[in-house]
């Protein structure tokens, strides 16, 4: 009780400074502006402050059982936050997939057209390639041992170069043609690169996997030493992929050299990707700094699948994972700097 009574006592000394305040205010007032002073004063007010409001402010002591009711309030809120959240997030997740999925059927129309012959050149184009120069390279047999699967090792080795360098090489001038869609509120930059992007690589691996459908079911007849390392290796590849084309269109979007930086990066895979040689050719000295190279794992573990018991294959998954990461990291992150350096709108210029 003798907490309420200075409370109350404290209330009484706050009301009377503040009437006193607003009388001194009032009375030193000119006559002239008598009509002024009911606005002044209301401006002037400050709302009153009641010891029961002060007295509910001050923590008491907790009831026999009232911690955990408290705790399983807050738990209850807790939850129903994360729910509210993850309800969000699913949403905008919803409508992220629709806009990617709009923006590759955009691009899809506008690269290979509505017709069906369209279609079928998002495939042929990169499988004629791939299949010229491996049959080229095959009939030619470069490799003088005859017991070494030729066929095989340029297929594992150009393939995989080709889905890297392919995907890279289409990113050029990707925001230029788009750049009437950041009109939308949903659609940013990253959506338009993303939609070139899956596309691209799209119509890469599926050229791929019709020409080691072709191998497997024509011309080796050998069987292959692990099904399971070709499909993680193609796995690693289409994510190396994204995010190589991710970061082609960046470079031709916001630097100098605009167009000429994708070319560039799309040359530079036919010698990151080890698709010409073996780790096993390499002089032990070296081997460490060609297994650097992230894509070599990947070739490597292709072979692996291929033909590892014939010759022996160098790689590191737990490499792969953390330099694709990496990467993936790099990518966004660099995305998210020029964006706030640049204006969109003049570096598509």
């Amino acid at each position: 009780m003798s907490g309420q009574v200075l409370f109350r006592h404290l209330d009484n000394i706050l009301t009377f400074c503040r009437h006193r305040i607003t009388n001194d205010s009032i009375a030193t007032l000119p006559a002239s502006a008598g009509t002024a002073v009911t606005g002044i004063e209301r401006t002037s007010r400050r709302p009153s402050i009641s010891s029961a409001a002060v007295w509910s402010s001050i923590p008491s002591m907790p009831e026999p059982g009232h911690s955990q009711k408290t705790l399983e309030n807050s738990i209850v809120k807790v939850n129903t936050s994360m729910e509210m959240t993850f309800a969000q997030f699913r949403e905008t997740l919803r409508i992220q997939i629709r806009v990617i999925k709009a923006l590759v059927k955009r691009e899809f129309i506008a690269l290979y057209g509505r017709q069906g012959l369209g279609f079928l050149m998002m495939f042929v184009e990169p499988l004629v390639i791939m299949g010229f120069v491996i049959a080229i390279i095959s009939y030619r047999r470069i490799v003088q041992d005859a017991t070494f699967p030729v066929i095989a090792f340029v297929l594992s080795g150009w393939g995989i170069m080709w889905m890297c360098r392919y995907p890279a090489s289409r990113m050029a001038g990707v925001l230029q043609a788009n750049i009437s869609f950041l009109y939308h509120r949903q659609i940013s930059i990253s959506d338009i690169f993303i939609s070139r992007a899956i596309l691209a690589v799209l119509s890469a691996l599926v050229s791929f996997i019709i020409l080691l459908a072709l191998f497997i079911a024509i011309i080796n007849d050998r069987g292959l030493n692990d099904p399971l390392a070709i499909i993680v290796s193609i796995f690693f590849t289409v994510w190396h992929a994204l995010i190589l084309s991710f970061i082609s269109a960046i470079l031709s979007t916001y630097s100098f050299l605009h167009a000429r930086a994708s070319i560039l990066l799309a040359i530079s895979q036919v010698f990151l990707t080890g698709a010409f040689f073996m780790v096993d050719w390499i002089p032990i000295q070296y081997r460490y700094y060609v297994l650097l190279l992230p894509m070599v794992h990947v070739t490597e573990l292709m072979r692996y699948g291929m033909f590892g018991n014939v010759v022996q294959c160098f790689f590191n998954i737990y490499y792969i994972v953390f330099s694709n990461i990496i990467l993936t990291f790099f990518s966004l992150q660099l995305l998210w700097v020029l964006e706030k350096r640049n204006d969109a709108y003049n570096s598509a210029e």
